[in-house]
């Protein structure tokens, strides 16, 4: 995702799931920030990531969500679903069809495990 401002340069680039190494590499380079949010096995995801030999790879925030969460609220999701969410002190809220989910979101950092 590129997040431009309105003169139409981008500001950060946000990478979903288990990105490419080459790509996150380009989006930072491109935007001077960036950050990945994942599911997956974050452990893998920056191993990943240190090989790629990606510039600055240490300033790029790694997000993780519970997997179970995640799984919980997919089958609720379609094309015109409405929710709401919101994200105090990492704890993010989401409801769904009169019904709220809450997970913790966690930091990681390549080079700080």
């Amino acid at each position: 995702m590129l997040i431009p401002e309105l003169t139409g340069r981008i500001t950060a680039w946000i990478e979903v799931g288990m990105p490419d190494g080459g790509r996150l590499h380009r989006g930072l380079k491109l935007a001077g920030r960036a950050a990945v949010y994942t599911h997956r096995d974050v452990q893998k995801l920056l191993a990943q990531l240190s090989a790629a030999n990606i510039d600055r790879l240490a300033d790029v925030p790694d997000y993780e969500f519970n997997r179970a969460f995640v799984d919980e609220i997919a089958g609720l999701l379609d094309r015109r679903s409405n929710f709401s969410i919101s994200i105090t002190e990492r704890e993010l809220y989401l409801e769904i069809g009169g019904r709220t989910f809450t997970t913790t979101v966690v930091e990681h950092r390549a080079g700080q495990e």
